[in-house]
């Protein structure tokens, strides 16, 4: 191939590049936004969810989430999942056995509960009715845990 056929290719494939970078850094120059739709203020309440973490939570001790101020607040009756992931505190640690229950403030309706051991998950769909519920977590065990607990829609 003779060295002008080499140049035209390369100065052809030099635009093609040149082109391709500026169409890229004129499309980063565009800012892209989304208004997101007007929501009910029922359906704001029931989008947020209640979390926390424990990363010691010792043997043989309990913690109440609404001593803190972490609770939920379900506007009505519905469906929300308790989503837990639990393991030792420490590396190498025993297996934990802790339990969760879901309790409604100021009532005393039954709890829901669910006792889980060693480093697992937990993916429950647990019904509230209209009101404040908390979670009450409690190790049953001789090992520390570490422990995060979601309530909510998510």
């Amino acid at each position: 191939m003779s060295l002008r056929k080499k140049l035209s290719k390369l100065f052809i494939c030099g635009s093609v590049v040149s082109a391709m970078l500026m169409s890229q850094s004129a499309f980063a120059a565009t800012e892209i936004t989304v208004s997101p739709e007007p929501q009910s203020e029922s359906q704001l309440s029931t989008n947020k969810n209640m979390y926390f973490v424990l990363p010691n939570l010792q043997a043989w001790n309990y913690y109440m989430s609404i001593g803190n101020g972490y609770v939920y607040e379900s506007p009505y009756s519905h469906q929300v999942r308790l989503a837990v992931y639990q393991k030792p505190a420490t590396q190498g640690g025993s297996s934990p056995t802790v339990r969760y229950t879901v309790v409604k403030s100021n009532s005393s309706g039954s709890p829901q509960s669910y006792t889980l051991t060693g480093e697992t998950t937990l993916n429950q769909m647990v019904q509230l009715d209209q009101g404040t519920y908390y979670v009450f977590v409690e190790n049953i065990s001789n090992s520390d845990a570490y422990v995060h607990v979601i309530l909510g829609n998510n």
